[in-house]
Formats: structure tokens, C-alpha cells, sequence
């Protein structure tokens, strides 16, 4: 089959991402599901969640940097919104990194379903959901998930846990609360299944399923948040005269004591001016006092200096 068919096939999932976009205020049109981005995909759970999930920023390599983020959006996709197994822990993180159609419409067809959850899209039209997921192979060279893990990675979206090696394993095994744990039974060994065999999210999140299975409460529940309720003016009721003596008496009092404190202050402003006045005035009497001394001495020292030139012209 053709790109261009393939292409073709995803028209309405096209259609329907880009609804889901406009709707999550990301202004950026897909021309088709490949445009699905590692950061991308991230930016979206973002706007889902109204929260910020920490990136891969410090590899300098492109790829593994885009790979991890792709781990990252999985876990969090099938963990902290969608709650149940959809089969993410089965689908290729390395060629949903590398944009592969199969990959890239399953992973769009389940951000639809989600975006119409939540309210984001129209839930007055069906959404039109591709029959089924195009048969593709399995590569020898594809990355395979492991089956069990002995330590559980757990995605909240309070704290995201960031694995800074590329195979490390950031899917989730299946759908069970968000309990911290330190070991987890190991799962008995199946064969990997290729992407033509995980059910079609159509059927797994079809509207017959959804009364019949219990995710718990998860993020499609929105919880009531709680408003301040204001205080109800009484307009009715019994409401007892006041007494004038004793309020005249209030203001009275509380009058005085203002006149009182404001008395004091103006006094104590009337003796710090005096004494700063009286300081003023002893300095400017020693100053006069000294200048006065001075004047004497000079005037002396003149006085001294005539009578010795008159003598002199004397004795000539």
C-alpha cells in the first residue's frame, strides 16, 4: 500500500487531531498522524494535565533525548489518564520516536478518545475511529518491551520520574493503582505481539465499555472544586436598639484619649525644639564669646605696634 493511501486512510484522524489541537490551544495544524512528535506529544499531555512533566534535556543526542521523551509520554498516557491497559507497554517507543505511521495513528487515535473524555472535542458527532490498525511486521532489529521488571516504575503526575538510560523499560505492565511499591510479581512470559494484534481502540474504548469497566477515578472525573460561599446578608429578624449613652460615652473617650496622645506628642515635639534651641543658643554664646576674644587680641597687637613707631620717630 501507498504512503499516499495510507495518508488517505487518516484523513478523519487528521481532521479529528487537529480539532484536539485548536481545542488545547497548541497552534500547530498536522498534515498527517507522522507530525506526532516526541514534543509534541508531551506538550499535549501537558494541556491535558494543566501541569508541567519535566523533559530529557541533557542528552546531546537528538535521538535518545527524543526516545526518553517518548517514554515518557507512554507511561504517563496509560498511567495517569487513561488508567487501563491499551497496550502501550507492547507498542515501540523507537519507531513512535521515529514518527511510523502505525504507531503514530494508534497513539493519535487514543489522545482523540481522551480529548473527547475530557470535553475538549465535540461529543455531540461520534468520533469516526479507523476499523483497525494497519497490519505492519515486526522487525528482528524493532525494540521489544520487556515482559517483567523487578523494580516498577510508577508515573504520577506530581513527580515524574525522568530514566537517564535508554533501556531502561518507562511502560507500564498493566492497569493497577498508582501505589508506591518496591517489587512487583513478575508477569508469566508471552510472546511480543506486533501492532496488529492490540485491539483497535475503537473497541477497547468503545461507549459499551465504558459502564461496564471501572477505571477508578482518574482525570476524566472532574472533582467538584469547593467555592467560597459569602456571608448571607440577614435582612429579617430581631435587631436591638442601640444604646446612645454609652455609645456618646465611646466616642467621648476614645476622643479624648486622641486629644490626650496627640497632646503628649505635641509636647514632647515642644521640648526636644527647646532644648535643641537652647543647645543652639550656648554654641552660637561661645562663638560670639571667642570671636570677641580675637578682636581684643588684635586690637591690642595694633595698639602695641603704634606706640613702638612712635618712640622710634622719639628717639630720632
Amino acid at each position: 500500500m501507498s504512503v499516499h493511501t495510507e495518508y488517505a486512510r487518516h484523513g478523519t484522524l487528521v481532521k479529528q487531531l487537529n480539532a484536539l489541537l485548536q481545542a488545547l490551544h497548541i497552534p500547530i495544524p498536522l498534515e498527517a498522524p507522522t507530525e506526532l512528535t516526541p514534543s509534541l506529544l508531551i506538550a499535549i499531555l501537558e494541556s491535558l494535565l494543566s501541569t508541567r512533566i519535566p523533559k530529557d534535556t541533557l542528552h546531546h543526542d537528538r535521538e535518545i533525548m527524543n526516545l526518553q521523551n517518548t517514554k515518557v509520554f507512554l507511561g504517563v498516557l496509560e498511567t495517569d489518564i487513561l488508567k487501563m491497559d491499551v497496550g502501550l507497554s507492547n507498542l515501540d517507543p523507537r519507531r513512535l520516536a521515529n514518527g511510523e505511521l502505525e504507531e503514530c495513528a494508534y497513539v493519535g487515535e487514543l489522545l482523540c478518545w481522551v480529548g473527547r473524555r475530557l470535553g475538549h472535542t465535540s461529543s455531540d458527532d461520534p468520533f469516526e475511529m479507523i476499523d483497525d490498525v494497519p497490519a505492519m511486521a515486526r522487525r528482528e532489529d524493532a525494540y521489544s518491551p520487556s515482559t517483567s521488571t523487578a523494580t516498577r516504575k510508577t508515573f504520577t503526575t506530581s513527580t515524574f520520574s525522568m530514566h537517564r538510560h535508554s533501556d531502561s523499560n518507562t511502560s507500564v505492565d498493566s492497569f493497577r493503582p498508582s501505589t508506591p511499591t518496591s517489587h512487583s510479581t513478575p508477569r508469566p512470559t508471552s510472546r511480543p505481539r506486533c501492532i496488529h494484534e492490540i485491539p483497535s481502540p475503537s473497541v477497547i474504548l468503545s461507549p459499551k465499555l465504558d459502564s461496564s469497566f471501572d477505571v477508578g477515578p482518574s482525570v476524566f472525573d472532574s472533582p467538584e472544586s469547593p467555592s467560597p460561599r459569602k456571608q448571607a446578608v440577614r435582612y429579617t429578624g430581631y435587631i436591638s436598639p442601640v444604646d446612645e449613652e454609652l455609645e456618646l460615652l465611646s466616642f467621648e473617650r476614645s476622643r479624648s484619649m486622641s486629644m490626650s496622645s496627640r497632646k503628649t506628642a505635641d509636647d514632647s515635639l515642644d521640648t526636644q525644639s527647646e532644648s535643641a534651641y537652647s543647645l543652639l543658643a550656648l554654641r552660637e554664646s561661645r562663638a560670639h564669646t571667642l570671636a570677641l576674644y580675637q578682636e581684643r587680641a588684635r586690637l591690642l597687637e595694633e595698639l602695641a605696634r603704634l606706640e613702638s613707631e612712635q618712640l622710634n620717630r622719639l628717639e630720632r
